[in-house]
């Protein structure tokens, strides 16, 4: 059993690395519920369970509630079914050609040994977790754990007959090979795309250093690199907003009082009603209460351009 302490310590440190690694220990469990060796299913569960709610338990005490303020509060838990598969069809179609060689691999290894793999049981769980990418703030890293289990399938279920080994290893092989080209392809246009771009940020910096007010922008980092502090972080608080956890009239009267004096966003009101960042009662408030004054080109091909704001009246005067 000391393996099986082993993996809990191990499974714990990675579910508070990144949650949807709780597909391994999920996985583990099941595969021992199906074979009904209810010892090790049973022992292992319940000291797996025990092990996450103390570590959670001492985590939230340690941080005055802070830890599942910042992990579970204030991020929110509304999916998006577009914006799952609009993800998983956009970012992940070069993963197709891997997951039907990997379920190929697995349906292969089932036929031979007569049973299902454990590494096939971790399969299907973590494209269970997959459904997180529907959140909003999520990226394709949210694939990661899917991807590697893939990979595991593949390896434990290739064939050691060889004449079955070969039909498997060809396709690999051109997987491989076509996927490198591409991944030197994306690096090198990533490497481009955010090259320091002097002018963008110089300037950025100087309305900034200047600003006597409050300042909300968009990029965060240069807020502090000129001495400003976060007044406000927009995602999160967008998000709070949205599920209804978090009273927006604060910042909402602060901007109608035009106590902010100076916004950096990467929209023009008209052109925006609302979306992840913003909610639309913060971008009616900006509309009627501000203005810009000017636009600045960014590196990125995401957000083009900046446009800086501040209060009308402000603007009027000059």
């Amino acid at each position: 059993y000391h393996f099986l302490f082993a993996a809990i310590v191990f499974q714990t440190a990675a579910f508070f690395t990144k949650s949807s690694a709780i597909a391994a220990g999920a996985s583990f469990a099941l595969w021992y519920l199906f074979r009904r060796d209810w010892k090790i299913f049973l022992t292992y569960s319940i000291i797996q369970a025990a092990s996450l709610l103390i570590c959670f338990f001492i985590l939230n005490t340690k941080t005055a509630g802070g830890y599942y303020f910042h992990t579970v509060f204030e991020i929110g838990n509304r999916l998006f079914f577009p914006q799952l598969i609009s993800r998983f069809w956009a970012d992940y179609i070069f993963q197709y050609w891997l997951l039907l060689i990997s379920l190929a691999a697995a349906g292969t290894g089932m036929i031979l040994r007569k049973r299902a793999s454990l590494s096939l049981v971790a399969l299907i769980v973590s494209a269970g977790l997959t459904v997180s990418l529907g959140k909003q703030g999520s990226d394709t890293n949210y694939f990661l754990g899917f991807t590697a289990y893939m990979m595991i399938v593949l390896a434990e279920n290739i064939p050691i007959r060889k004449p079955l080994r070969y039909l498997f290893l060809l396709p690999v092989s051109a997987y491989l090979l076509s996927a490198m080209p591409l991944n030197i392809n994306f690096i090198r246009a990533e490497k481009e795309q955010f090259r320091i771009n002097t002018e963008f940020y110089e300037r950025f910096s100087d309305l900034i250093r200047n600003a006597k007010g409050p300042v909300i922008s968009w990029d965060m980092s240069l807020l502090l690199a000129n001495n400003h502090p976060i007044y406000f972080e927009a995602f999160p608080m967008a998000q709070m907003g949205y599920s209804g956890v978090w009273d927006q009239k604060p910042i909402l009267k602060a901007i109608q009082n035009k106590k902010i004096s100076l916004m950096v966003l990467y929209f023009l009101t008209p052109a925006l009603k609302g979306d992840r960042n913003f909610t639309p009662e913060f971008i009616n408030a900006l509309a009627e209460n501000y203005q810009p004054i000017g636009t600045v080109k960014t590196p990125w091909e995401g957000t083009p351009y900046w446009f800086f704001y501040v209060p009308k009246k402000v603007q009027e005067g000059k």
